[in-house]
Parts: C-alpha cells; structure tokens; sequence
C-alpha cells in the first residue's frame, strides 16, 4: 500500500486562504477583524467560502465527482472545521475528515474521520524531543498544570491541588515557574480531558520524556480506570 499510495493537493486560490489572526503584536488588528466576523456571521462566510471552493474543484477537475468526495480528505485543527464541512454534503458524509476536535457530539463520524494530534511544544516546531535525560532525574512522580475546563480536571484538582509533594498539580502555574521542566522532572504527566477531546498536553508530555496519562471516564483503557479510581478515592 505504501508504494501505491498517492497523494493530490488542489492549488487552487492563493495561500493562505484562511488563517488565524493574533490577539495582540503588531499583527492584532487581524485578531479584531476575525473576531468582528465571528460576531456577525463568520461561520456562515466560512461556510460559503469552502462551498464556493469546492463548487471549483468539481468544475476544473474530474476526481471529486467521480467518487463524490469519498476519495478526498481535509485537514484542519482548528476548531471550526467541523462546523463548516457542513457547508457541502458530500463533504461532510464522504470525505475523510482530519481533525483535532474528535468529538462525536459535534459530527466527528467515527470509522470514517481522522484525530490529528494538536501539538503546542514551546519552540513552535517539531523537532526532535531530548534524549540525553536520565530516570533518575525525574525526581516528581507525576505532574498536571492546566485549567479547571470539565468536572473531571474539577475533581482532580480537588483531590490533589497543593496536598502532595510527589503529585505536583496546579491550576495555573506560580509566576517564575517553567512548565517544560516540570514536565521534564517528572515520571508521569496527567492528561485529564477537558471540555473538548482535543488537547496538547499528551504531545508535549511525550515530547518532554513524561509517560502521558490519559484520563477520560470513556477512554477505552483498563490502567486508564485503575489511575481514575485511584485519583477520586
């Protein structure tokens, strides 16, 4: 398969199509605009835009129409994408979509569509994670520093915030402190879901030599409910 796999990309329209604008630097006047747009009707531009773009592929080229979408995927971690693959149908039904936001509740189509790991390292690039670091100095046993979003990080939060040495959570993180190495020091790094499936903290756990654990009351893991257990005793 790896040998007659082949992949297409349209060239149609000129990049970046879409993308995002900062909320501050000299660039936030595009951060403004987007959020002005979101507030009178971005979703249905965005909608009309990617209807538009695919009513021009199907015009220029035969591969969309002869498998109606099927053979065809997107890619995109931001968290509109499932909103707007409703603007064509055979988009939404057909296409492989890949995405971050994997949720079932907002249309991710399981069996069909794609998780696409959100990753966030501080250098901004996928590079290399270090290598050099001995066990012995991860001196914590485990570590989590992320915000209350979802009653299970609300649990957790309560169970073990400022109570254990060895168990290192925060909510947010004391002014000074670099969450890279406290992910660095630790043997374990708690990945509880939030609010949404899609998280960067199992990346950057990974990336910084941690052993993620996935906590998520559906996560499909014996160990995962042996750690949840434990966690809210």
């Amino acid at each position: 398969m790896e040998k007659r796999f082949k992949v297409w990309i349209y060239k149609e329209g000129e990049p970046p199509i879409v993308h995002n604008g900062s909320g501050a630097s000299i660039y936030a006047i595009e951060g403004h605009f987007m959020s002005e747009m979101e507030a009178n009707g971005y979703w249905e531009h965005m909608k009309r835009l990617i209807a538009d773009y695919i009513n021009v592929i199907v015009d220029k080229h035969p591969y969309w129409k002869r498998s109606l979408g099927a053979d065809h995927f997107m890619v995109s971690c931001h968290g509109w994408a499932p909103t707007i693959s409703h603007a064509n149908p055979e988009l939404y039904q057909n296409s492989i979509r890949v995405i971050c936001n994997a949720n079932t509740s907002e249309g991710f189509k399981l069996g069909k569509d794609v998780t696409l790991p959100e990753v966030h390292l501080s250098d901004g690039l996928l590079s290399q994670p270090p290598r050099d670091q001995l066990h012995t100095e991860r001196t914590t046993l485990a570590f989590f520093a992320v915000g209350s979003h979802g009653y299970i990080r609300q649990m957790l939060l309560h169970r073990w915030k400022g109570k254990d040495t060895e168990v290192v959570v925060h909510e947010y993180l004391p002014k000074g402190t670099s969450y890279g190495e406290l992910m660095r020091k630790s043997k374990f790094c708690l990945c509880p879901s939030g609010y949404e499936v899609a998280s960067p903290t199992i990346v950057e756990s990974i990336f910084m030599g941690c052993a993620p654990v996935i906590i998520s009351v559906d996560y499909p893991s014996s160990l995962c409910k042996i750690m949840w257990s434990y966690l809210i005793k």
